[in-house]
């Protein structure tokens, strides 16, 4: 959502509107109707449709769902992000400087924080493929083999072996005595 302050009013033919002073994440302040702000209706001052042609793109979706989940109380997801104490960097808050430091979303790709409990800033996030999202999880089971480290399902890719039955014979064995069985 736009920040924007103030409140004027102007007469257009018979009716009076409401107009707000918004700021653009550009950085740029322009004058637009209220409602539209407040309704996310106006997303920018029109810089990047006309000047960057993201608007609506996937990395610009991207930084727009980060930024919502860090920052806004009211989204649903910030419990598990904002509300977690997971930030968002000051340098992101305008969407050209993201897109400098993160670059394009590759295709089939999102963005991740590489380390999972800290803040989307440019030195911990990448851009990554679903598997590698899942295997970033916090509730991810990690377990150790020898000097190597990966989540469950990894070694069960590794191994080829069933995800789910291996998960029941952990309560009773070891990942070594499981694998061991093959």
């Amino acid at each position: 959502m736009l920040e924007h302050y103030g409140k004027s009013y102007k007469k257009k033919g018979t009716q009076r509107r409401a107009y707000t002073t918004a700021i653009c994440h550009c950085g740029n302040h322009f004058e637009a109707l209220l409602d539209n702000v407040k309704r996310e209706n106006t997303k920018s001052c029109g810089c990047y449709k006309e000047k960057h042609n993201c608007l609506g793109t996937r990395t610009y979706k991207s930084w727009q769902g980060v930024k919502e989940r860090c920052l806004n109380k009211n989204n649903q997801s910030y419990s598990s992000y904002g509300g977690r104490g997971i930030g968002f960097c000051d340098r992101w808050k305008k969407f050209s400087l993201f897109l400098e430091d993160m670059g394009e979303c590759p295709i089939g790709m999102s963005l991740d924080r590489i380390e999972n409990s800290g803040n989307y800033e440019p030195t911990n996030c990448r851009w990554a493929t679903p598997t590698e999202q899942a295997n970033n999880r916090r509730s991810n089971l990690l377990i150790t083999l020898g000097e190597e480290t990966n989540t469950l399902a990894e070694w069960c890719r590794i191994y080829n072996i069933n995800y789910k039955n291996t998960w029941h014979l952990l309560r009773k064995n070891t990942l070594e005595d499981i694998v061991s069985k093959i």
